[in-house]
C-alpha cells in the first residue's frame, strides 16, 4: 500500500521539550480510520499511534476493559498539544486520550505521585 508524503509540522526554532502532557494510546481499540492522522497534521499515523520517539512506557492494566488493557504512554511536548487535541477530537473510538483525562490505573499512580509532598 502506498501513502502520500507526510505533512511536516511547523515548529518554533527551538521548542521547549520540558513542558507537555502525557497521552494514552490503546492499540487494541483503534480502527485505522486515518482521521486523527489528517487532523493532527501527521502527528498520529493512520493507526492513531503517536510517533515512536515520544513513547514513554507500555503498560498492561488488568483492571481495564480488554480493549484498553494494553496502554502505550507517550510524551507530547507543549508545541504539539494543539495538533494532538485536534486528532483526539476526531477520534470516534477514543483510542487516544490525555492521561490526566483517563481513568487508567497508571493515571491514578501519576496523580498520587504528584500529590505527594516533597
Amino acid at each position: 500500500m502506498a501513502y502520500g508524503p507526510r505533512r511536516r509540522l511547523s515548529l518554533p526554532p527551538e521548542p521547549d521539550l520540558t513542558r507537555g502532557r502525557l497521552l494514552v494510546y490503546y492499540p487494541d481499540a483503534e480502527l485505522s480510520d486515518g482521521a486523527a492522522e489528517a487532523e493532527s497534521g501527521g502527528f498520529f499515523d493512520v493507526c492513531n499511534a503517536p510517533p515512536w520517539d515520544t513513547w514513554v512506557a507500555m503498560v498492561t492494566d488488568l483492571e481495564a476493559p480488554e480493549y484498553q488493557r494494553e496502554q502505550l504512554i507517550s510524551w507530547v511536548p507543549d508545541v504539539f498539544i494543539p495538533h494532538v487535541q485536534r486528532g483526539i477530537d476526531v477520534n470516534p473510538e477514543e483510542c487516544i486520550v490525555w492521561l490526566d483525562e483517563s481513568n487508567t490505573g497508571f493515571a491514578r499512580l501519576v496523580a498520587e505521585d504528584r500529590a505527594r509532598p516533597g
